[in-house]
């Protein structure tokens, strides 16, 4: 899979849009689950009187709906397979976006049992399916970290995050900018509060806050304003567009954002401490309104997406597996190269003290005759060849020097 456009992720906000946008898709029925490609997903679901819609979902890059479903070897792997027996014929009972965090959890619901499926789209992104009580029954690929473990049987977690841009509160805006670490005021929006890069600089710009003045320096007046242009940024409604560059497709957006506006390098506002907070130089943009966000994010993805054949994948595959099976053969052979060496190293020392040995079998089988294993043990305490005696199964062990 290559990407080749600008943005490869989706921020939270525009996973919380997404979410919402979802929410038609409560009671749909999952008809049936492809694993084209390792980090891929497909979710055939059916709606009542709707019809068939595909989910795609690609960790960590993006999840939107299509009509289309890609081309994609018959064959499942272990971890659709397990997914098939799961949750195949599952009911949809609720989408939702997790602490504002970039996960999507989907509800599903069976005859006997609920599940949840959890989608992570940051960091390496991550496909988890738990019970109700949040045991992960499948992974698509284990990690363990500091705060928390994907592996099968623990309990899933989320990772911690302290604030909510759409419940932050001014008291606690403050805290953060307060306690931040970053040395800009765009990053601790950006990183700390998870609004991501681009709506972190809209955030600034909407608040006339230069956006590279730390933490430290921001004033009551500034924390103002930007809790005005958060509780703006939370007003928005969803108005998705696609924005293009030199007729370019460069970016999705729920809104409209003054990030995209043109400005001109010389011309740019001020802030109130009368420096730049705005430097973008001048692009051609364009933009292109659509009725859903998926709409958007399919037509941005799938053109930024290039797919390997069907048959490049099977044969990979294949390849893959001879690989193993030469990796498993080469490491069995050594074993056995291992083994071959200490048989002979073995066989030699015994070659070498072969007249020793015959002489301590002979005293030991003339011992034997007369004496029980037990009185045998006793008497070759401290003998300087014998190791142990085993009157139980009669034997001895005997140590010889190589």
């Amino acid at each position: 899979m290559l990407l080749i456009n600008m943005k490869t992720q989706l921020s939270s906000i525009e996973i919380h849009y997404l979410a919402t946008e979802l929410q038609f898709l409560v009671d749909a029925k999952i008809d049936r689950i492809y694993h084209p490609e390792e980090k891929e997903l497909l979710l055939q679901l059916h709606l009542p009187n709707q019809g068939r819609k595909i989910m795609r979902i690609a960790v960590p890059n993006f999840l939107y709906l299509t009509d289309t479903k890609p081309e994609m070897d018959s064959e499942p792997t272990e971890f659709c397979s397990l997914l098939r027996r799961r949750i195949e014929n599952a009911r949809v009972r609720a989408i939702v976006q997790k602490n504002f965090e970039r996960i999507i959890e989907i509800l599903l619901e069976t005859k006997e049992h609920k599940y949840n499926l959890i989608i992570e789209l940051f960091a390496r992104g991550n496909i988890i399916l738990c019970d109700e009580k949040y045991t992960i029954i499948a992974v698509l690929e284990q990690h363990v970290m500091k705060d928390r473990s994907l592996k099968i049987k623990e309990t899933y977690k989320l990772p911690v995050r302290e604030f909510n841009l759409f419940e932050l509160t001014k008291d606690q805006l403050s805290k953060l900018i307060q306690n931040s670490v970053q040395n800009a005021v765009v990053k601790s929006l950006a990183m700390d509060l998870g609004t991501g890069g681009i709506f972190a600089e809209e955030l600034c710009l909407l608040a006339k806050i230069n956006k590279q003045k730390k933490p430290i320096d921001v004033t009551e007046e500034d924390l103002d304003a930007l809790f005005s242009a958060i509780k703006k940024i939370r007003a928005k409604k969803l108005q998705p567009l696609l924005v293009l560059k030199d007729n370019k497709l460069d970016d999705v957006i729920p809104f409209e954002l003054s990030y995209y506006e043109e400005k001109e390098t010389g011309n740019s506002e001020t802030d109130k401490d009368d420096k730049n907070y705005n430097t973008k130089e001048h692009q051609n943009y364009t933009f292109e309104k659509t009725l859903t966000l998926n709409l958007a994010l399919e037509r941005y993805f799938s053109l930024g997406i290039r797919k390997k054949p069907a048959a490049i994948i099977k044969s990979e595959k294949e390849m893959q597996k001879i690989q193993t099976i030469i990796t498993e053969q080469e490491s069995l052979a050594k074993d056995m190269d291992k083994r071959e060496q200490e048989i002979r190293q073995k066989a030699e020392i015994i070659y070498n003290n072969y007249q020793l040995i015959d002489n301590l079998l002979k005293e030991l089988k003339e011992i034997a005759q007369k004496h029980p294993w037990k009185e045998i043990k006793a008497k070759l305490q401290g003998h300087k060849l014998i190791k142990s005696v085993d009157g139980k199964d009669k034997f001895i062990v005997v140590e010889l020097d190589m």
